[in-house]
């Protein structure tokens, strides 16, 4: 864990700021459970990936609203993505898929 505590999720206390308040509730939410990923599948560059699959269950929204709230979350400077093919520890092969992976920013 990043901050070493399992009971709890910094977020920045910016989200609380004039810039954010126009922030939907789903990129809100996305927002939060990307910080509660990053805590638990940062590597050590500081991104970690997820599957939109996976994101959409824990946020409990579609992955049509799952990706607006993603768009709407990369027009700020909260956090930022790259697209990368996740290699297999153990056989050093690189998947064929290319996967979402995130850097939280704030």
């Amino acid at each position: 864990m990043k901050h070493g505590n399992s009971y709890y999720i910094q977020l920045t206390r910016d989200l609380f700021d004039a810039k954010y308040r126009t922030l939907s509730d789903s990129a809100f939410r996305l927002f939060v459970v990307l910080n509660e990923a990053e805590h638990g599948f940062e590597q050590h560059d500081g991104w970690f990936f997820r599957k939109d699959e996976e994101l959409a269950e824990a946020c409990n929204m579609s992955l049509s609203k799952l990706r607006r709230a993603k768009a709407e979350l990369l027009k700020t400077d909260l956090i930022t993505t790259k697209q990368k093919r996740p290699v297999n520890p153990s056989t050093g092969i690189a998947s064929k898929k290319h996967i979402t992976h995130y850097k939280i920013l704030k």
